[in-house]
């Protein structure tokens, strides 16, 4: 499949799911790789029964329909493979958030990731790095504008878990996902930069409601929030607040 009919049927599929999310409160929860996002979506799921959480589908990343390993192919020739891997990353988005919306009688969701970071991170990255020519941006950035002016149901907001690069490396190696080791320490402290422009500098961003309008909750990823009981519980009821938090401003804005 050439990029243009990829393209095509990446805009029809995440237009498709646009349409379900009417009443839906939906917040992204974003960090560098290895932050912990997994972790404290689990937590999450086991103790907010009112939230759905939505996680991030690596699996589909890890098989694209039986060619073969995507992520891996992507982490061993970034230049090669970038244009692909962030594009597709669009529909099987869409569609893991479409599903789990019409399986779930639930209104409350919590993405691990949104479009957002795709492309005011890793495309950002790279663009910056060269691994993105300037036709493939230009083509990337077209699909992305005309995506996220045709999203009908916005994300609200977005949780960050501020983790350092270092300990994101740390737990990367210990997690051992075999497509990731080989990337090093540099490409995750230019992650963790671009979530820090992004989301609290607020650093060249261009669309004005992700400027201005969504609020975000920043947690410390550092911390011990898997053992350490306090600071579980601590996590939990920030989340919880922030979440009721947009409620409230959602039904006073109606």
């Amino acid at each position: 499949m050439n990029q243009n009919v990829f393209s095509k049927c990446m805009i029809i599929a995440f237009c498709l799911s646009s349409s379900i999310f009417a009443n839906d409160i939906i917040v992204s929860l974003e960090g560098t790789t290895g932050a912990g996002k997994t972790t404290l979506l689990k937590i999450l799921e086991n103790n907010l029964p009112e939230v759905q959480i939505v996680y991030e589908p690596v699996e589909a990343m890890q098989d694209l329909g039986g060619c073969g390993n995507l992520l891996e192919t992507y982490y061993k020739d970034m230049p090669r493979w970038s244009y692909l891997f962030q594009t597709y990353v669009f529909p099987i988005q869409a569609k893991a958030i479409e599903k789990a919306v019409l399986n779930s009688e639930k209104n409350i969701f919590v993405l691990d990731r949104s479009i957002y970071a795709g492309f005011y991170v890793f495309g950002k990255m790279l663009k910056e790095s060269e691994y993105l020519n300037p036709m493939e941006w230009y083509s990337y950035c077209t699909v992305f504008d005309f995506m996220e002016q045709n999203f009908k149901h916005k994300i609200n907001g977005f949780i960050y878990l501020q983790t350092s690069p270092e300990t994101c490396y740390t737990r990367i190696a210990k997690r051992n996902r075999k497509e990731e080791q080989g990337a090093a320490l540099d490409y995750y402290t230019d992650e963790f930069k671009y979530h820090e422009d992004w989301l609290l500098e607020k650093k060249d961003i261009y669309h004005e409601r992700i400027k201005n309008d969504i609020p975000v909750l920043t947690l410390d990823g550092n911390i011990d929030f898997i053992k350490d009981e306090k600071n579980k519980q601590e996590i939990i009821r920030k989340i919880k607040c922030f979440i009721n938090s947009i409620q409230l401003t959602n039904k006073n804005n109606k």
